[in-house]
């Protein structure tokens, strides 16, 4: 939020006997100050909300901006799940090529 970025608030795992959605639709708003309308429910295990994660990206985020001359930016971001920590996520900035 500091950053200026699009969030896309996204309650995962809704397939689970204790998923509570209301408790966090409330706290997308109290924390995030986000409106709840703006959520997606998704069950990946199910494939519940993945259509919908996919067209909010593509629509709520915009494009790149800058010059095509000038040296490439990119975020790579990799994810991989380890039976030991469970999910784990890299993100990596790069300002040049």
């Amino acid at each position: 939020m500091e950053h200026n970025l699009q969030i896309i608030p996204i309650i995962n795992k809704i397939d689970l006997p204790s998923a509570d959605i209301e408790r966090t639709l409330e706290e997308i708003d109290s924390e995030l100050g986000l409106d709840q309308d703006t959520h997606i429910k998704c069950s990946a295990k199910e494939g519940i909300g993945i259509e919908e994660i996919l067209e909010a990206i593509v629509l709520r985020i915009p494009p790149p901006k800058g010059d095509a001359e000038n040296p490439l930016a990119a975020l790579i971001f990799d994810a991989h799940y380890d039976s030991f920590r469970a999910q784990l996520s890299t993100a990596v900035f790069s300002k040049e090529r």
